[in-house]
């Protein structure tokens, strides 16, 4: 499986590469540090996965994720953020995340993630 991780903090990047490929079994994980780098990532590769971080340079993540979901890429994203103001995740929610994290977070957290968005994915 192939995943796209998608953050300007180069830690938040590693910690979660470490996760998916060291805990979850993603072979393939790629990375990006804005928006518009992980939309153009994601025109040139089929990712099973997207962990996109909301507050980037460049590009927002929500807006990224306007896009990947206007296009039709139907991939599950997961929304990654320091807010925990509930009306952001609504708003992360109903432009087509599929979960939402908020950062810190633990390496289990992670995976408990990726196991919820496979199982809501493969039951629609």
């Amino acid at each position: 499986m192939r995943a796209l991780v998608v953050d300007d903090s180069n830690l938040v990047r590693r910690l979660l590469i470490g996760v998916l490929r060291h805990e979850c079994g993603f072979e393939s994980v790629a990375e990006a540090g804005d928006g518009k780098d992980a939309l153009a990532q994601a025109k040139n590769g089929s990712f099973d996965l997207v962990f996109l971080d909301r507050n980037m340079p460049e590009m927002l993540g929500i807006e990224a994720l306007r896009t990947i979901r206007e296009s039709d890429w139907e991939t599950p994203v997961v929304m990654v953020t320091i807010e925990k103001d509930g009306a952001r995740v609504v708003e992360a929610l109903e432009a087509g995340a599929n979960h939402y994290i908020i950062k810190p977070f633990e390496p289990e957290a992670i995976a408990e993630r990726i196991k919820q968005v496979f199982c809501v994915s493969a039951a629609r």
